[in-house]
């Protein structure tokens, strides 16, 4: 695989990507049935084997959310192929538009056509950028014609330093992942946050570090190509900082 050299790395935090979709939900049609688990979900009264449907459907859907939080490359039969909202301010407004990146119910992050089809044009390595339609939940049919796609960031790099400032950066430990720390969110985290100079020759344009949870990385000839294209709204990006 070639080398992508870089002047700089910038790091962005999913926190701060737009939360305000959060009531849109991915369904995987061939893993679990999101209608039966909704439908059971708010029935009032199950019975053990309901119950017992539920529990499965569940189970179902939290392995694979798991799989996607833990940067793990889904198989073919994994395939997100429906996004569903359950926001009725959006169902009554037609014509709204998705930012080009953003994230949904579970943490998914996904991408416009136009997004994805800009980083195609780059390495991305292993990560994939999986089709998915908009469709109305209530009558199962189509919400609009276009395609978006499930970015799952599979290309593990590991260019962060902990060592340098530990003590200071004691306070963004992740309380769920052992050694673990959270991506800084603002100027003022950033500056504890030191990274290998070798991250500005990664072999890929977009990646994350496995010593930092919430975040991805993206090459500075990325971020370029992303300003150039006029979607740099979409990005809330600090830059990196390097050990001597």
């Amino acid at each position: 695989m070639s080398t992508v050299k870089t002047t700089n790395v910038w790091i962005q935090n999913y926190s701060k990507l737009d939360e305000k979709i959060s009531l849109h939900e991915l369904s995987f049609p061939n893993q679990f049935d999101i209608h039966k688990m909704t439908s059971l979900e708010q029935k009032e009264n199950t019975t053990d084997e309901e119950n017992e449907i539920l529990h499965a459907e569940r189970m179902k859907s939290i392995d694979i959310i798991r799989a996607y939080r833990n940067n793990q490359k889904l198989p073919p039969e994994v395939k997100p192929e429906r996004l569903y909202t359950f926001s009725k301010l959006w169902n009554e407004k037609k014509g709204r538009v998705f930012p080009p990146l953003f994230m949904i119910a579970n943490g998914y992050i996904l991408a416009t056509e136009a997004f994805a089809t800009l980083l195609k044009q780059f390495n991305l390595g292993d990560t994939q950028l999986l089709p998915v339609n908009f469709y109305e939940f209530e009558s199962d049919e189509l919400f609009d014609d276009n395609t978006y796609y499930l970015l799952n960031i599979c290309e593990s790099h590991q260019y962060f330093l902990p060592e340098i400032e530990k003590e200071k950066l004691k306070n963004r430990l992740s309380c769920k992942k052992k050694n673990i720390y959270h991506a800084p969110n603002n100027k003022l985290q950033n500056q504890r946050y030191y990274f290998s100079k070798d991250a500005l020759s990664c072999p890929v344009d977009l990646w994350y570090d496995p010593k930092i949870d919430s975040g991805f990385f993206m090459s500075d000839r990325l971020v370029k190509a992303i300003k150039k294209a006029g979607m740099k709204e979409i990005l809330s990006i600090l830059p990196c900082q390097f050990a001597e």
